[in-house]
């Protein structure tokens, strides 16, 4: 339902881009919209208000709504205009793949993206036990974050094999 009801924003909305993404029972949605009244008008779509009340009653036990406009952006692979919009800027960013290869397969069983424009919140809803399993490992969340920046960053950053359960992780920049 969630791709149908993304394709249905961009087409016939006017929604420039949505991201979301989901660690345990942590959701974060972003997407990005000319105008106040776009979002208006995707909030009484029939197929938005099922989805909303499914949301309501069985999906979300809380959630939140906000709805901000980006005033100023500013980051080392951002362009400093101003009035860049906001689909150059989703497209010049790096997205973190994150690959998990069980026994010797080629195809990973698993794979995570996490786009660049929300990778620093998304780093933020690891757990702490996944998040020292890393740091034990020597991967730098922060210095991942800051190489997904540079929208000339690409390929693999990290390769972990685990050799007592037979699973290799790949994490890159694509």
């Amino acid at each position: 339902m969630a791709a149908k009801l993304r394709a249905l924003a961009i087409s016939q909305y006017g929604c420039i881009d949505f991201t979301s993404v989901t660690e345990g029972d942590k959701e974060i949605a972003i997407s990005y919209w000319q105008s106040t009244q776009q979002i208006k008008a995707w909030k009484q779509d029939p197929q938005h208000l099922l989805a909303q009340h499914l949301g309501h009653s069985k999906w979300y036990k809380s959630y939140q709504v906000e709805i901000v406009k980006i005033e100023r952006e500013y980051g080392k692979s951002v362009p400093s205009s101003v009035n860049q919009t906001t689909s150059t800027r989703c497209e010049t960013m790096t997205n973190l793949k994150i690959r998990v290869y069980k026994n010797g397969a080629t195809d990973p069983a698993t794979t995570v993206t996490i786009p660049g424009g929300v990778l620093k919140i998304a780093s933020k809803l690891i757990p702490t036990k996944a998040a020292a399993s890393l740091h034990e490992k020597g991967i730098d969340l922060e210095e991942i974050i800051k190489l997904a920046e540079n929208p000339d960053a690409h390929g693999t950053l990290i390769e972990v094999e685990e050799h007592q359960d037979n699973e290799k992780i790949v994490i890159a920049l694509e």
